[in-house]
C-alpha cells in the first residue's frame, strides 16, 4: 500500500496515525514492539502511517532485528509492518483486523503518500467543516493538507495557531513546545477523521501514549454493530443519557471491567445547540436531538395534548434540558431512605457522591461563572464539590432585572426569602440558580463523564444509533425457574434488521433509558403486567405490575407581565438580528457573553402556608421542603411589547399517570399519560403559585416597571389552559424494600423477581424530588456504581 497507487475506502469513523520515525529511538527490542502494538490497538487507529527517514545513516532498515527482517524490508516494507504489528495486535486484541490498515512509506515519500491516501477517502461528504492545528515544524504537512483539501473541494479548511493553547488544554499534551509540536490533529467533525503525527519513533508513541489516547478518543464510540472489536462485555447499559454515562465510566474505572453502552440517537457533543447555554430551549423540543414524544390527550388539561420532549442521544436529557442543577431538600432523599428502608438512600448517606472534601472525583465540579464576577454571598462553597467531573457553575451573564428580584426577598422577606444556596439540604427561599455549565457551554454527561480521558478507556465502547427492542432470557432462566435476562436485541436501521448480543461473561444488563423509555423496553419484554401484556398479544415473561405505573410529573405555567422597559430580553436579543449576530460570534471566539446565560438567573423553592387552607394533605416531604417553584424566566413571547416572566412549578404533586404500550412493535411510541392536574390539591397548589407570583411583583421595588399582566388566570379552566410541564418524569420503575409486593426494583436498583438486570435512572424514584430532576440522577447514577461494584 505504498506509492502512488493508494486507494482505501472508509465508510465509518477513520483513525490516522502517522509516525515520523526518527530509526536511532526506534524498535529497538521485541518489547518496544510489543508495547507499541499495546498502544496501537488501545487507540483503535483504522490506518497507521509509518514514515521513515529515507537517508542511507537513518534508514528504515536500521530497525530491523534479523537479517530475514531486513531482507523483508527492503523488498516490502508494508509486508514487514504487516508481519510486525499485526499479528501482534490479532494475538493481543483477538480484534478483527481486516480494516486496520499499516503503511510504510520513506520520509520523503510522507506528503506524497498523504495526498492519495486523503483523496481516497470517498466516504468524506462535502458539506462538513474540518479543522487544522498545527504548530512548527509540522506546519509542512499542514500546508499538504491544505492542498488536498482544497483541490479535492470537499472541505472548509483552516489553519489556527492560535487554537495550540485550546488543543493543549482539552487534549492534555505537555505544555512544552517540543510536545506541541509532536502533534498535528485534523477533525473531521461528522465521520471522525482524526489525524495527527507523533514524531521520534514509537519510543515517542510509547512515552506519549495518554495524550494519543485522548486525541483518538472517539475511536470507543461507534456507528455500526459491525465496529465492535469484541461482543463480550461484563455489562450492557441500556442508554448513554444522564445515568448510563456515569455508569460507564465508573464501572470501567476497573481496567478488567468491559462495559458497552448502546444508545439510540448520534453524539450531541458537537452539536451548537446543545452546547450553547442560552439555546436549550431551541434543543429541547422538536429537534434531531428530541424524541418528540407526545402526551395522550389531558382530561385535566381541557382534553389538550402536549409535546414530551425526551433526549435523543449521548447525554440524554443532559444534552437538552434547561441544565438547573437543584438537589431538592434533605426531607426529599430521607423519604427514599425511608420508604425504601434502605438509609443509604438518605441524605447524609449520599453526600459522598455529591460533593467530597478530597480530590476524588464525583459528580459536581464547582467552577467560576463565565464572566468571572465576584460569586460571594451567591453561593456557599461548602456544600458543594470541586473536583468531580461535571461543571457546575452560577449565571455567566447578569440580567437587567436581577437586582430587582434579588430587593424584593428583603422587602418581602417573611414570605419570599432569600436562601444564600439551595442545595444545602435547605431549600426554602429565593436564590441563585446552579446550571450545569462550565466556561461558558453546556456539561452533559456525554461531556464531562465521556470526556476524552475516559472515552478513550479500552474497556469502554459506545454504539450509538442502536435503538434497543427487548431483553431476552437466557436458557438458565428456562430451566431454572428465575427470570434471568442476559440477551439485549436492538436495531440500526427502524427494524428492518435486528441484532442481539450475548456476552459470555455478562454480570448484569442495566437500564438507564429513562422514565418513558426504560418501562417502553420493559413492557416489550414481557416484563410487566401480565394481564396486560396478554392482552397485547405479549408473552410475559416476568409478572411486575407496577412497570410503566406511578408517572409523575412537574406541571407548570408561565405568567407574562407588561413592563414599562426596553431593556428587555425581547429587545436585547429576540428582536434583533445584529446582536443575535454578535452575541453568537463573542461564544463561539471566548465563550462568554449574552448566550452564556440560562433561562432564570434566581429561582425560587417555597411552601404553601399550613393556614392558607389550600391543602387537604401535606403532598411535600417535609415541613422544610418546597411545596412550589418561582423562576424569573426569559421567554420568547409575542412580536410586540415588552415582558417580564414568572414560571410557577408544582414541585410535590399528587396526581399520577403511567406510561403504557400499544402494541406489539416496539418501534411505537409509548403511551404517555402524566394525568396533570388529575388531583384536585395539584390545582390549588397551582393556583396559590399564581397568587404568589402576582405579589412578588407588587413590591415596591417593581413600582412603575411592571405595568400589568399580559394574560390573567382568573378561574380554574384558566389554569388548566394554560398550564404545560417541565419534563421532570419519575416513578415508572420504582424502587420500594425488598420483598415488597409493590414496586419494580429493590433499594439496590435490580428488578424484583429476576436476575440479570439493574435499573439506574430516574424511573427509580417514587416521588419527585422537589427540585429540578438532574442533580438527583446524577447522584443516583454515582450511588448505583458503588452497589453494583459491591455486588
Amino acid at each position: 500500500m505504498a506509492g502512488g497507487n493508494v486507494r482505501i475506502r472508509f465508510d465509518r469513523p477513520v483513525h490516522i496515525l502517522g509516525i515520523a520515525m526518527n530509526t536511532t529511538k526506534g524498535l529497538s527490542s521485541t518489547a518496544q514492539k510489543q508495547q507499541a502494538c499495546l498502544l496501537l490497538g488501545r487507540s483503535r487507529l483504522r490506518l497507521v502511517i509509518l514514515a521513515v527517514s529515507a537517508s542511507n545513516t537513518y534508514s528504515g532498515a536500521d530497525i530491523c532485528n534479523s537479517r530475514e527482517e531486513r531482507r523483508m524490508y527492503y523488498s516490502t516494507p508494508s509486508l514487514w509492518i504487516r508481519s510486525l504489528l499485526r499479528d501482534e495486535l490479532t494475538r493481543t486484541f483477538r480484534r478483527n483486523t481486516k480494516d486496520f490498515f499499516l503503511m510504510t512509506l520513506p520520509g520523503v515519500r510522507f506528503t506524497i503518500f498523504l495526498h492519495h491516501a486523503f483523496r481516497s477517502l470517498e466516504a468524506v461528504q462535502a458539506d462538513h467543516y474540518t479543522r487544522v492545528i498545527t504548530t512548527h515544524d509540522t506546519f509542512r504537512v499542514a500546508n499538504l493538507l491544505r492542498i488536498i483539501f482544497t483541490r479535492s473541494g470537499s472541505f472548509h479548511f483552516s489553519v489556527s495557531r492560535h487554537l495550540i493553547d485550546l488543543c493543549v488544554q482539552v487534549v492534555g499534551v505537555p505544555d512544552s513546545d517540543d510536545a506541541i509540536s509532536a502533534f498535528l490533529k485534523v477533525q473531521h467533525s461528522h465521520y471522525d477523521v482524526v489525524f495527527f503525527i507523533v514524531e521520534n519513533s514509537f519510543a515517542r508513541l510509547v512515552e506519549c501514549h495518554d495524550n494519543i489516547g485522548s486525541f483518538s478518543a472517539l475511536g470507543a464510540i461507534y456507528e455500526r454493530f459491525e465496529e465492535l472489536p469484541t461482543l463480550d462485555f461484563d455489562f450492557i447499559i441500556i442508554g448513554g443519557g444522564t445515568a448510563g454515562n456515569v455508569l460507564a465510566n465508573r464501572l470501567t474505572e476497573d481496567p478488567n471491567t468491559s462495559v458497552l453502552v448502546l444508545e439510540a440517537g448520534g453524539s450531541t457533543a458537537d452539536v451548537l445547540l446543545t452546547q450553547v447555554p442560552f439555546f436549550s430551549p431551541n434543543v429541547s423540543t422538536g429537534t434531531a436531538w428530541d424524541w418528540n414524544f407526545t402526551t395522550t390527550e389531558q382530561s385535566g388539561l381541557l382534553g389538550r395534548s402536549i409535546s414530551y420532549p425526551r433526549g435523543f442521544g449521548l447525554g440524554g436529557s443532559s444534552a437538552v434540558n434547561y441544565m438547573l442543577y437543584t438537589r431538592g431538600s434533605s426531607q426529599d432523599y430521607d423519604r427514599y431512605a425511608q420508604i425504601t428502608r434502605d438509609s443509604g438512600w438518605g441524605w447524609e448517606a449520599l453526600q459522598p457522591y455529591m460533593r467530597r472534601a478530597s480530590s476524588f472525583p464525583l459528580n459536581e465540579r464547582f467552577v467560576a461563572p463565565s464572566d468571572h464576577h465576584n460569586t460571594s454571598g451567591q453561593f456557599d462553597p461548602a456544600v458543594h464539590g470541586f473536583h468531580g467531573v461535571n461543571a457546575v457553575s452560577l449565571p455567566g451573564y447578569q440580567r437587567g432585572t436581577d437586582g430587582s428580584v434579588l430587593q424584593t426577598t428583603m422587602v418581602l422577606s417573611s414570605e419570599f426569602p432569600f436562601n444564600v444556596d439551595y442545595n444545602s439540604g435547605y431549600q426554602l427561599g429565593i436564590g441563585w440558580t446552579p446550571y450545569t455549565i462550565g466556561n461558558g457551554t453546556r456539561s452533559s454527561s456525554q461531556t464531562s463523564y465521556l470526556g476524552p480521558s475516559y472515552i478513550a478507556r479500552p474497556n469502554l465502547h459506545v454504539l450509538i444509533h442502536a435503538r434497543v427492542t427487548r431483553v431476552l432470557q437466557s436458557n438458565i432462566a428456562k430451566t431454572s425457574g428465575i427470570p434471568t435476562f442476559n440477551t439485549v436485541e436492538f436495531t440500526q436501521n427502524t427494524g428492518a434488521t435486528t441484532h442481539t448480543i450475548a456476552p459470555s461473561r455478562v454480570k448484569e444488563i442495566i437500564f438507564s433509558a429513562g422514565s418513558i423509555g426504560t418501562p417502553h423496553i420493559l413492557l416489550h419484554s414481557g416484563i410487566g403486567d401480565r394481564t396486560e401484556l396478554k392482552a397485547l398479544g405479549i408473552t410475559p415473561t416476568l409478572d411486575l405490575p407496577d412497570v410503566g405505573k406511578n408517572l409523575t410529573d412537574h406541571p407548570m405555567l408561565t405568567l407574562s407581565f407588561y413592563v414599562n422597559s426596553t431593556d428587555t430580553m425581547e429587545n436585547i436579543y429576540f428582536r434583533n438580528a445584529t446582536f443575535q449576530a454578535e452575541a453568537l460570534a463573542e461564544w463561539k471566539a471566548n465563550r462568554t457573553g449574552f448566550l452564556t446565560a440560562g433561562i432564570a438567573s434566581q429561582v425560587g423553592f417555597l411552601r404553601v402556608p399550613d393556614n392558607a387552607g389550600v391543602l387537604e394533605g401535606e403532598p411535600s416531604a417535609g415541613n422544610e421542603t418546597a411545596h412550589y417553584e418561582l423562576a424569573f424566566t426569559a421567554q420568547p413571547i409575542p412580536d410586540t411589547g415588552n415582558y417580564f416572566c414568572v414560571t410557577t412549578v408544582v414541585l410535590c404533586p399528587l396526581s399520577r399517570g403511567d406510561v403504557t404500550i400499544n402494541s406489539t412493535d416496539p418501534l411505537d411510541p409509548p403511551r404517555i399519560n402524566p394525568n396533570y392536574l388529575s388531583h384536585s390539591q395539584d390545582l390549588a397548589v397551582m393556583r396559590y403559585a399564581i397568587a404568589s407570583a402576582k405579589k412578588f411583583v407588587t413590591a415596591s421595588v417593581w413600582e412603575d416597571y411592571v405595568l400589568e399582566i399580559m394574560a390573567d388566570i382568573k378561574d380554574d379552566d384558566d389554569v388548566r389552559n394554560a398550564v404545560g410541564c417541565i419534563y421532570h418524569p419519575v416513578g415508572t420503575a420504582s424502587m420500594s424494600p425488598e420483598g415488597a409486593d409493590w414496586g419494580v426494583v429493590d433499594p439496590d436498583l435490580k428488578l424484583k423477581g429476576a436476575r440479570g438486570v439493574r435499573v439506574v435512572d430516574a424511573s427509580i424514584l417514587p416521588f419527585l424530588p422537589a427540585a429540578h430532576t438532574q442533580a438527583a440522577v446524577y447522584i443516583i447514577a454515582e450511588r448505583a456504581a458503588d452497589l453494583i461494584k459491591g455486588a
